[in-house]
């Protein structure tokens, strides 16, 4: 069955305030079973964008590779169109590899980094083990996620704290 969605739209931003192309802009739900995403759609040239969804309560993310992001926005979308602007953050670089016990590479290992009670941003581990987390400046938590059979040698999350945009290199 269809039915008519209600809009969210606005534009995004870089931090100077001009818009910005090709943001990914996702309007999702947390549920018990996790993230579960409603609608996405990329920016215009100019920084706009607009998303239909049924009634409810909302996060909604814009993310672009070359900017962080800021913490999802929450919303609560009744009848009427809602407008929700977003500007991107200067980058920091979180990167770095993980190795197993023998020294090799690790791909395919879980990365997350969270801000309060939230998680910001997520990644795998790359064939060679490396891994580049875009971030905003501020103070957050790493948790590596180790595949099955592993453990880390660090228990629980790891504080990072980045006072402004900066590359920050984890071993």
């Amino acid at each position: 069955q269809l039915f008519p969605g209600t809009p969210i739209r606005g534009r995004v931003t870089t931090p100077d305030g001009k818009g910005l192309a090709r943001a990914r802009v996702n309007a999702y739900r947390l549920t018990p079973g996790g993230r579960r995403d409603f609608a996405e759609r990329f920016t215009d040239p100019e920084g706009f964008y607009n998303v239909l969804v049924a009634p409810g309560d909302y996060f909604v993310e814009a993310r672009h590779p070359g900017f962080a992001s800021p913490l999802s926005h929450p919303v609560t979308v009744d009848q009427e169109a809602l407008t929700v602007d977003v500007s991107l953050l200067e980058p920091s670089r979180l990167v770095g590899s993980i190795t197993g016990p023998d020294g090799k590479p690790m791909p395919g290992v879980n990365l997350r980094y969270g801000i309060g009670d939230r998680f910001h941003s997520e990644q795998f581990s790359r064939h060679d083990g490396s891994y580049e987390l875009v971030i905003p400046a501020g103070e957050g938590v790493m948790r590596v996620v180790p595949p099955r059979g592993y453990i880390t040698a660090l228990a629980g999350d790891i504080p990072v704290q980045i006072e402004r945009a900066a590359r920050v290199e984890m071993k």
